[in-house]
């Protein structure tokens, strides 16, 4: 069978992903044969884990805002405790259950959101501003470190893949 050679741009990979019909008709298969690569898993795992992360932010933080307080362990050694990360916010001279550290998970995460719908529609500043928002959630222990983990490391695998994101 014959493959049209319509080149790797974002949008081809981003369209690839997601499964739409390529252009002049060529299908998804199709650009799976073109980039010598199975489809490209791994911005569709990116994706996922970054909408769960920036997606439970943003919820948490506007729960908290409702209710008075995140969702912390209901029993254990940590009930009723905050992560870690409230510790370096307190260091920093915020109180971690103030209104405003609420706004800056809220901010933060609908930042994300907004980043992660672009970096679907293929743009090439995303690569970055994904990378830049990994990194500021490792210190969102155990699981917000280890999906920022994954992220970085995927995203670094297809920043130098020869698919690539440019």
């Amino acid at each position: 069978m014959l493959v049209p050679t319509l080149g790797t741009s974002p949008q081809l990979i981003t369209h690839a992903v997601l499964g739409y019909n390529m252009p002049g008709g060529t299908s998804f298969e199709d650009c799976r044969l073109m980039t010598g690569l199975p489809i490209n898993w791994l911005r569709t795992i990116i994706i996922i884990l970054a909408l769960l992360q920036a997606g439970w932010m943003t919820f948490d933080a506007a729960r908290a805002f409702v209710v008075g307080d995140y969702f912390t362990a209901t029993s254990g050694a940590n009930a009723g405790q905050l992560g870690p990360w409230s510790k370096v916010v307190r260091a920093a001279g915020i109180e971690p259950r103030s209104s405003f550290m609420k706004a800056i998970f809220v901010i933060y995460g609908l930042a994300w959101i907004f980043v992660i719908e672009r970096f679907i529609q293929g743009l090439p500043w995303t690569w970055l501003a994904m990378f830049i928002a990994a990194i500021g959630t490792l210190w969102y222990l155990p699981l917000g470190t280890a999906s920022s983990l994954i992220q970085i490391a995927l995203l670094i695998i297809l920043k130098r893949s020869p698919v690539g994101l440019d």
